[in-house]
């Protein structure tokens, strides 16, 4: 870790030891939902739980840095906390960086070197799958039913042929991905040759009817369950429930069962990586390995 980083955290570890107190003890964040109010509906401060995330995951290596586990494991704690009331919205966007929290809960357990075995009953129950699932529907209602706000020069043809159109086939797009979201919630399979794609129009940043990219909220749900089961592989082996063997094994829980990884050695480490081909994803979520020191 830079020092200046570690001096920071040391600097406001009073603020920091309240901020996970609170997350940890108080109720549980919430946020008005209202879907009714189409895109005028209320959202989170999303910049802001990430600031608050990106703190507690900084302080979670620190302190293991320090040998403090137990901190640090509080610390992830609230994290997936915090995460897990994102991800139980309706809204697309919330759900997708509640998923991104988890991610960094997920892939910080495997920094712990004296992990609560509480961790791998998390992971063996994580799935997200539901919650996309859910989140491509609303977002499909509200192409239905409540249509992207339009320019000022083209509210006057809202009720248009071609301006229905739209709405139609965007509400229909989320719906398919939907149904993806359920039948595919793991990497592999045939999903990485799915023709879906969204209409130009949606993918124009530039456009009153941009969407982000859908496929690559499907593809981080997939890499979010992979990481999951290989976690859960190092805290096997960590805690002694699982001797590592070299060689392919599958998953044999959670939305990945059945998944094949490779398990290699080196010396006293062991890794395991998932074999099929890398996705596209930030670098940040690759590679989609794990590694047992």
């Amino acid at each position: 870790m830079p020092p200046e980083v570690a001096a920071f955290l040391q600097s406001h570890q009073d603020h920091i030891t309240t901020l996970r107190h609170q997350l940890l003890n108080d109720p549980a964040p919430h946020w008005e939902e209202d879907l009714s109010a189409g895109w005028a509906a209320p959202v989170p401060n999303l910049l802001t739980s990430l600031a608050v995330v990106r703190i507690l995951a900084a302080d979670a290596l620190w302190n293991i840095q320090q040998n403090n586990q137990t901190v640090a494991q509080q610390d992830l704690l609230a994290i997936r906390r915090l995460a897990q009331t994102l991800v139980d919205r309706s809204e697309l966007i919330s759900v997708l960086v509640g998923m991104h929290m988890t991610r960094l809960v997920v892939t910080g357990i495997r920094q712990l070197t004296n992990p609560d075995a509480s961790w791998l009953d998390w992971l063996e129950g994580l799935d997200v799958a539901p919650n996309l699932e859910r989140s491509f529907v609303s977002e499909a209602y509200l192409f239905a039913f409540r249509c992207p706000p339009f320019p000022e020069e083209e509210r006057k043809s809202f009720f248009d042929p071609w301006q229905k159109s739209r709405c139609a086939q965007g509400s229909q797009l989320f719906l398919a991905f939907a149904r993806i979201a359920r039948e595919k919630p793991c990497l592999g399979g045939s999903q990485a040759e799915e023709p879906l794609r969204a209409p130009g129009w949606m993918e124009n940043p530039e456009s009153t009817w941009f969407v982000p990219n859908l496929r690559s909220a499907l593809t981080r749900l997939q890499a979010l369950h992979v990481h999951a089961s290989l976690t859960r592989e190092v805290l096997l082996a960590r805690l002694g429930r699982k001797r590592p063997a070299a060689g392919t094994i599958t998953f044999d829980r959670g939305p990945c069962r059945g998944l094949p990884l490779e398990v290699t050695q080196a010396g006293s480490s062991w890794s395991w990586r998932w074999t099929g081909k890398e996705p596209e994803l930030p670098e940040a979520w690759l590679p989609l390995a794990a590694t047992l020191r």
